[in-house]
């Protein structure tokens, strides 16, 4: 699932690319992507719409437009399994969209493919006004916000971190770095983690988002299609790109493997049904 840097290295890349296009014509192939305004209502609201700018508000995507009416964004979440790519009007059905949107004076198609439908298009803000603040945001994020949050709280940390009401953007696999690199083990209760601590917790969210959204928007990515390529980064690398891939994660996904900092077996567990891993002897309760 996309998170917070592959929505943000996505952001960049489309903004580049679509900013000051019309919207010429939409098709929806897949109705339950676009809710809870119905088809119709959203082409009504969509068609003839120019795009201004591309932000990103957690994991969402914030397409704004002029034009006319109504000026609420256009919010886009990729959900799972969800794809944004550009394809030529020539080939642009190829992968088949789920939806798709032509601009006016461009030969290419923005298309979107879901293939497990979580994702979800709409100009409902009502999920974005409940999230968290941004944990790039050194305004809003910063230790003594953690230390509120985490204040007398018995939920595990990891469970915290996760939630989008708390901080927003962050997901399962950037989690599992943070708390590595905090030395954090997944498990602990919120609470009972001293102020020193949320101080490293707040520097090791920032330097894990930074490095990824760096690694990302530096690297010769593929938003051509749908494919994963060879699953480097959420988009996979292009063709013409330098084939060495090297790690990215220090305890993601690498069950078995020696900790980085100790050697120890990276252990892999459950917590509330998502695989977790860390090293333990460097993350002790």
């Amino acid at each position: 699932m996309p998170e917070l840097p592959e929505v943000e290295t996505l952001r960049q890349h489309l903004d580049g690319v679509a900013r000051g296009f019309r919207v010429q014509k939409i098709l929806v192939n897949k109705p339950r992507i676009v809710r809870p305004e119905s088809v119709t209502a959203f082409k009504r609201l969509l068609g003839g719409q120019t795009i201004h700018h591309i932000d990103r508000r957690g994991k969402f995507l914030m397409v704004h437009l002029n034009g006319g009416s109504p000026f609420k964004p256009l919010i886009i979440h990729l959900g799972m399994s969800g794809r944004l790519f550009f394809r030529d009007r020539s080939d642009a059905f190829q992968d088949i969209p789920h939806l798709a949107v032509a601009l006016e004076g461009d030969d290419r198609v923005l298309c979107y493919v879901d293939v497990r439908g979580f994702g979800r298009w709409t100009f409902d803000v009502s999920s974005l006004e409940r999230m968290g603040p941004e944990p790039l945001d050194p305004d809003t994020f910063h230790p003594e916000y953690l230390q509120q949050i985490c204040r007398d709280r018995s939920v595990k940390i990891k469970d915290l971190l996760m939630h989008q009401e708390r901080v927003a953007g962050l997901g399962n696999i950037y989690v599992n770095e943070v708390l590595f690199l905090s030395r954090l083990h997944p498990m602990r209760p919120a609470g009972t983690i001293p102020k020193p601590g949320l101080v490293v917790l707040c520097q090791a969210i920032r330097k894990t988002l930074t490095e990824a959204v760096r690694l990302g928007t530096s690297s010769d990515l593929d938003f051509e299609g749908t494919g994963r390529g060879d699953g480097f980064f959420y988009f996979g690398r292009s063709g013409q790109a330098d084939r060495e891939v090297k790690e990215r994660f220090r305890v993601y996904g690498r069950e078995g493997q020696p900790c980085p900092a100790c050697d120890t077996p990276i252990l892999r567990m459950m917590i509330s049904q998502r695989g977790t891993y860390y090293c333990p002897t460097c993350q002790t309760l």
